[in-house]
């Protein structure tokens, strides 16, 4: 795996990151969050963690979700944040390649949700 995404900037992000660099070395992070000021405070904590890694704020979340191989989000979201002309993350995934992995975590916040599938 090359390059992994990340949508969200919080505690979760930052640890979902790492355990999975802990299992796939990754060359690349894309992190993607609405406030990119937070997003960049992330990148610079990944940098001691993620040797090698080339760590980007990205500013939008298509650019993250067409370059990912493995997409982690990790949002207190309360709609869908992954679309793709209008359709939510169960039609975005025709986008990825075969072997991309996506990672939902969800939250026990009544009405959170980061994909519209919450199957």
């Amino acid at each position: 795996m090359r390059v992994a995404g990340i949508l969200g900037t919080g505690v979760q992000a930052y640890w979902q990151a790492r355990a999975l660099f802990s299992e796939r070395k990754f060359e690349r992070l894309l992190i993607w969050g609405r406030d990119r000021e937070k997003a960049r405070v992330l990148r610079d904590q990944f940098a001691p963690w993620l040797p090698g890694v080339k760590i980007e704020v990205i500013d939008s979340v298509k650019k993250v979700v067409e370059a990912a191989e493995v997409l982690v989000t990790a949002t207190t979201a309360r709609e869908p944040i992954v679309r793709e002309s209008g359709c939510a993350l169960a039609n975005t995934l025709r986008l990825w390649e075969p072997t991309t992995i996506p990672s939902a975590n969800w939250t026990r916040v009544p009405a959170t949700r980061r994909s519209a599938d919450r199957g």
